[in-house]
């Protein structure tokens, strides 16, 4: 790890790394992960791309099934490496500041209170 990196408790991190090889893993990790997240951080979920390929059960549609169910919005998703991508997410949220004007809109549409 670069000597600028700090370990922090959950709900204070500004990123969180989550690294998985199947469904399973996924589903006990995420949500704890998620619950602990602050409002304003991002998780990276790393996953092993072809994964029925390696004999894996899961691929970039179960993380984004996943994510879905517990109010995660992706970011983005990117190739780590040959073997490995990342899905970015955020929780989902209608910009506070936003929602507060009358008739704001948010990405297009009318936001409601």
């Amino acid at each position: 790890m670069p000597s600028d990196v700090t370990f922090v408790r959950p709900a204070k991190a500004q990123l969180v790394f989550v690294f998985v090889r199947t469904e399973a893993e996924l589903k006990s990790k995420m949500p704890a992960a998620v619950k602990a997240l602050s409002s304003r951080a991002a998780i990276w979920v790393f996953f092993q791309k072809g994964s029925a390929q390696a004999g894996l059960d899961m691929n970039r549609d179960t993380v984004w099934a996943v994510a879905e169910k517990l109010g995660l919005r992706p970011l983005g998703i990117l190739s780590v490496d040959a073997t490995w991508s990342a899905f970015r997410l955020r929780p989902a949220q209608t910009n506070v500041a936003a929602a507060k004007r009358p008739n704001a809109t948010v990405r297009g549409r009318r936001t409601t209170r």
